[in-house]
C-alpha cells in the first residue's frame, strides 16, 4: 500500500515538476532521493556482496538499464502526456515481462499468461480510446 501511494505522489509531482527540470535531472534527483533512506541498510548490504563480480555486474545492470534508464523513459514519456493517461501504461509492464522472459530467457508462455496478458491489454485499450 505504502509503494502504491508513493508512486502516486511520485507521478503527480514528477509531471508538474517537468515544468522546472529536464527528464535526466528529474530521475537523478529521484534516484539519490530514493536511496537515502536505505542507506542504513550499506554496511550489511556490502558485506553480503563477497567481492562476486556476477553479482555487482547484475546490481549495476539493474541500476542502470532497470532502473534509471526505465524512469528517464517514464518521465519522457510523461513530459508528453497527462499523469492520469500516462500512468495507464505501467499496466503494460507485466506484458512486456513476460515476452522478455519468453525471448531472453526461454520462459514457457501458456495459455493462461496469454490470456491474462490479452485481458491486460484489453483493459488499456479500453481506458485509452477515444470516447
Amino acid at each position: 500500500m505504502i509503494s502504491t501511494i508513493a508512486a502516486a505522489i511520485y507521478t503527480t509531482f514528477g509531471k508538474s515538476l517537468l515544468s522546472k527540470y529536464d527528464p535526466v535531472t528529474l530521475t537523478s534527483n529521484a534516484m539519490i532521493l530514493g536511496a537515502i533512506p536505505l542507506y542504513p541498510f550499506l554496511p550489511q548490504s556490502i558485506l553480503s556482496l563477497q567481492n562476486d563480480p556476477a553479482l555487482i555486474a547484475s546490481i549495476v545492470f539493474l541500476g542502470i538499464f532497470s532502473t534509471f534508464l526505465g524512469y528517464l523513459g517514464w518521465y519522457y514519456f510523461l513530459e508528453k502526456e497527462e499523469a492520469s493517461r500516462a500512468s495507464v501504461f505501467l499496466l503494460a509492464i507485466p506484458v512486456v515481462s513476460l515476452i522478455a522472459g519468453s525471448v531472453l530467457l526461454s520462459e514457457p508462455l501458456t495459455i493462461k499468461t496469454l490470456a491474462g496478458s490479452g485481458l491486460v491489454l484489453l483493459g488499456i485499450y479500453i481506458v485509452l480510446r477515444k470516447r
